[in-house]
């Protein structure tokens, strides 16, 4: 998979826009968020073979985190 550096920095400026005084900047590249489920036992499992790939911004003010489906940022 492949960003488009237009799309990351069009989410960027509206993030920035949303929240005025506030910075946001695009982490590099593409996260995962993994799935995770009870087993018989009861246990939570993590399982980091399987999930949804995102796209995470950073609020450098607060530490607030944003994940938005990477599929829009894709080229």
């Amino acid at each position: 998979m492949q960003e488009d550096p237009q799309k990351v920095e069009r989410y960027r400026l509206w993030l920035n826009q949303q929240t005025p005084g506030q910075n946001w900047v695009a982490l590099v590249g593409f996260n995962a968020m993994t799935t995770c489920y009870y087993n018989a036992t009861g246990q939570l499992v993590f399982n980091p073979n399987y999930g949804t790939p995102i796209k995470a911004f950073i609020n450098q003010s607060t530490g607030e985190i944003r994940n938005f489906d990477a599929r829009y940022f894709y080229v």
